[in-house]
């Protein structure tokens, strides 16, 4: 059972980076390599190898997350089970 995806936003000022790694099969990841096929396996492997996904960035901390939400008229929103390990964050509705 996976946990709850929860919505966090930094308090204060939002100096975090936030960085996509994207998969080696391009935008759609190994969803589109055929199910159960060893270029899903292959496909699979490298991405975790690499990080894929959303990060948020700290200086040399780094927290890896579900999604990010960044907007021009406020702070950025992390989807994450938990909040990252690194200044303040609150919980908001989505």
């Amino acid at each position: 059972m996976s946990a709850e995806i929860r919505v966090w936003e930094p308090v204060g000022s939002d100096d975090y980076e936030y960085h996509h790694v994207e998969s080696v099969t391009g935008y759609h990841g190994v969803a589109m390599t055929p199910l159960g096929s060893p270029e899903r396996a292959m496909a699979a492997a490298k991405d975790e190898a690499r990080g894929v996904g959303w990060w948020v960035i700290n200086g040399d901390e780094k927290f890896k997350v579900h999604n990010v939400k960044v907007s021009a008229h406020g702070p950025a929103r992390v989807h994450s089970a938990t909040k990252p390990p690194f200044g303040e964050w609150r919980e908001v509705t989505a």
